[in-house]
């Protein structure tokens, strides 16, 4: 299997391409369930990955589910090896959806 390295964390190239898929299909609104579907077995099996986190919580976030998402966008920002501002961004615009409700 090939492996490379992604902001730290060593993944198979196939995992790799499924994260850029559910990134297309989250980020531009396509079909956000199905990305869902291929994001989440992948946030699971690499906590520690940034990349996949962030797209997690990003799909998180736009099903509504702000309280997770959140907590998958801290992962991210504290797993991340350099500052992201997209990442910033969102975790700030959850924060402040939380604490108006």
């Amino acid at each position: 299997t090939n492996m490379i390295i992604q902001k730290g964390t060593k993944i198979t190239l196939d995992d790799y391409i499924i994260y850029e898929f559910a990134l297309f299909l989250i980020e531009n609104d396509i079909k956000l369930e199905e990305g869902m579907e291929l994001i989440t077995p992948l946030a699971e099996k690499y906590p520690n990955n940034a990349s996949f986190l962030y797209t997690y919580g990003l799909g998180l976030y736009k099903q509504g589910k702000y309280q997770l998402s959140l907590e998958a966008l801290s992962q991210s920002w504290s797993n991340n090896p350099y500052y992201d501002h997209k990442v910033f961004r969102l975790q700030n615009e959850v924060e402040e959806i939380l604490a108006r409700n």
